[in-house]
């Protein structure tokens, strides 16, 4: 019980917190810069400036809690046997913790949910931004924990890995692109307003909300799904044994070369065309973007490796504590929780 508590509460305030620091910054300073923050230039680009970095550091803190978070479950008791369910677990809690802040910030009296969707677009979005990537992030940190380093001769070599870069481009690049759909589409269609094809029976601002929003959860699904598709498949179709610093490297350069293949043409587009925002805002949000799409993917892959070689090892044999029935070296898996987690 007191492990069960542990495996979905902790997960829940982490996500809670996640929510809070990613958010807080646009709370905080709101559309007017705080005066005990120094002014860095005009007004609008101060703002953006202070937003971006309070992104930056929240998005870069909950890919590190997370990974953090999996790392340590792992080294403290077995989990390969029953990962399915810790991610379950990770992500009731998560998803738990957000609905709980969503329903919180209502009753304080904030606006949530515009348009025919009301709260659902804006809940399954959070969903997967949040306690989505929290619940893979801490995989993949379940995976570096387990999973056997390879020696020199035994870590594959670049050119074998180079078809994953490739995978890790798209995947970034279809990330970022599904992001910018509705603002380029909005472009290229040289109107002021929503283009005539697609659908709106509500308010105008409440349908380029529920585009954006549909974008987004798009992009999300795209990454975290192909991310977890590519390292899966590298065990499957590549012979990845293991995971390795070549692995982790092709993977993060091929999706930042993705990410800027996709980038370029569609900023280029949006700004050249104008919806209301200048290059520069755009060019003081790619460190946001690039944490949110390569990191993301990256992590992605990294635990699809572990998902591959969970399955492929066999290991689905449940101990009396909930952990699976063979650790890492074969050891009985409570043997392991007594020596590294004595209570």
């Amino acid at each position: 019980m007191r492990q069960t508590l542990r495996t979905v509460g902790l997960p829940a305030g982490l996500t809670a917190l996640a929510f809070a620091v990613l958010y807080a910054p646009s709370t905080v300073v709101g559309d007017e810069v705080p005066d005990w923050l120094p002014s860095v230039g005009p007004h609008e680009f101060t703002l953006t400036l202070y937003l971006q970095i309070g992104t930056v550091l929240g998005t870069a803190a909950v890919l590190a809690g997370a990974l953090a978070l999996g790392y340590r479950e792992a080294r403290h008791r077995d989990v390969t046997g029953v990962y399915r369910r810790y991610a379950g677990a990770v992500l009731l809690g998560g998803a738990g913790a957000l609905v709980l802040t969503v329903v919180t910030l209502i009753a304080a009296g904030e606006t949530m949910g515009t348009g025919p969707f009301g709260l659902v677009l804006p809940i399954a979005v959070e969903l997967v931004a949040v306690p989505g990537v929290f619940a893979v992030s801490a995989l993949a940190g379940v995976a570096l924990a387990s999973l056997p380093r390879p020696g020199p001769a035994d870590a594959p070599s670049i050119r074998t890995l180079l078809p994953l870069g490739a995978a890790a481009a798209l995947v970034c690049g279809l990330g970022v692109a599904l992001e910018s759909a509705f603002s380029v589409l909005v472009s290229v269609t040289g109107v002021d307003g929503l283009p005539a094809f697609l659908p709106r029976s509500w308010s105008l601002g409440s349908t380029f909300v529920t585009y954006i929003q549909l974008t987004r959860l798009a992009s999300d699904l795209a990454l975290l799904g192909g991310g977890l598709a590519l390292g899966y498949l590298a065990v499957r179709r590549l012979g990845v044994e293991t995971l390795s610093r070549q692995f982790v490297a092709v993977v993060a350069v091929g999706g930042f070369a993705g990410f800027w293949l996709a980038w370029l043409p569609t900023t280029a587009i949006v700004v050249v065309d104008g919806v209301g925002t200048t290059l520069g805002t755009y060019l003081l949000a790619v460190p946001a973007s690039l944490l949110s799409t390569v990191a993301v993917a990256t992590l992605a892959a990294v635990a699809g490796v572990g998902v591959a070689r969970f399955e492929g090892d066999g290991r689905g044999a449940v101990g009396r504590d909930g952990t699976g029935a063979t650790g890492r070296d074969g050891a009985d898996a409570t043997a392991v929780d007594h020596d590294a987690d004595p209570r």
